[in-house]
């Protein structure tokens, strides 16, 4: 995927981009605005159009910036996604190379994981509660018979 300054649009896109994102063509692609295929706000409460041009800012300056990102394809269904945008000179104007992959399948393979481990603490902390009551009806036995 290119965009271009000053508006940052989509100038083109390779089969794997408009795939990903579920256009028909590339025509349909690079018609529509790049701020249409991001949700309104991403999960950490930024507006994803302001945020947006914090990372074009970013990669503008450094000349390439990755980040984590979700994406909205054209059917509306979103997706976590990395972003990679590099800083190229095409004709002696800048632009942006991104490359985007979905990580859906990363991120809910972690969430269950993190699930898991949050699990496993319990059941930990129940099995240390048990043996310690185990402890102390062992030990009040022991009293009563003395």
């Amino acid at each position: 995927m290119m965009l271009a300054p000053p508006k940052w649009e989509f100038t083109a896109g390779n089969p794997a981009a408009i795939a990903l994102f579920g256009a028909r063509d590339e025509r349909e692609f690079v018609a529509a605005a790049a701020w249409s295929l991001s949700p309104e706000y991403q999960p950490d409460g930024e507006l994803s159009s302001v945020k947006a041009r914090q990372m074009i800012e970013a990669a503008m300056e450094s000349g390439s910036y990755s980040f984590e990102w979700t994406h909205k394809k054209f059917n509306g269904e979103e997706f976590f996604a990395t972003v990679i945008l590099t800083r190229m000179i095409y004709r002696g104007q800048p632009l942006l190379q991104a490359t985007v992959r979905n990580i859906t399948d990363l991120k809910r393979a972690e969430a269950e994981m993190t699930e898991r481990l949050h699990l496993a603490t319990l059941v930990a902390e129940v099995g240390r509660w048990l043996l310690g009551l185990r402890a102390c009806v062992k030990a009040y036995s022991n009293a009563r018979r003395s």
